[in-house]
């Protein structure tokens, strides 16, 4: 039986939440953050409105992906993928329900870093945009270094849960031994 919160969480977290990232910092670029407060005190917590910010977040974190995936499955991690044979495995419910779960426990985790890896500049200038002029040097300065270690830290979990998907695939595709796989 497939654990559906499992599931649900990760095309929550795949699908969602870099594109609520990258609409904060849409928002912010293009209001004024008195607007965007003045707008979240006027919203009424009708399912219409609801609905509309969802499918906007999803908007976004499909764009976010479509990026992500020439960024990192193409161009930064060309070598990692399946042989087109290996898919032959899945005909079996064992092999499907087995890599459904390596899907779930980390390709879902590497569409997050590598979605939030392309929201979060966004974010951040719409920020540094709507700070201009309040700044100091030293808020600046420590701003920037703040945003470059989330930023490498995301790529670098990207690119790592990328890898550990195709590894883990790999197990169940092409029977390779665990022992030769990196933890």
């Amino acid at each position: 039986m497939k654990d559906v919160t499992a599931s649900v969480f990760g095309l929550l977290i795949a699908y969602v939440l870099p594109g609520f990232v990258a609409l904060c910092g849409l928002t912010i670029f293009f209001c004024q953050p008195s607007e965007v407060a003045a707008y979240g005190q006027n919203l009424t917590s009708s399912s219409a409105s609801l609905f509309f910010l969802s499918l906007t977040c999803l908007a976004l974190s499909l764009v976010l992906g479509a990026v992500r995936y020439y960024l990192f499955e193409k161009w930064l991690c060309s070598s990692e993928h399946f042989d087109r044979n290996v898919y032959a495995k899945l005909r079996t419910m064992d092999g499907l329900f087995a890599f459904r779960q390596a899907i779930d426990e980390h390709y879902r985790y590497y569409q997050f870093h590598g979605g939030l890896a392309l929201g979060l500049p966004i974010l951040f200038l719409g920020l540094l945009f709507s700070l201009r002029g309040g700044l100091t040097f030293w808020t600046a300065f420590f701003g920037v270094l703040t945003f470059a270690a989330v930023e490498t830290l995301e790529f670098r979990a990207a690119i790592d849960q990328l890898r550990a998907t195709f590894a883990r695939g790999r197990l169940i595709l092409d029977d390779t031994d665990y022992s030769k796989v990196d933890k």
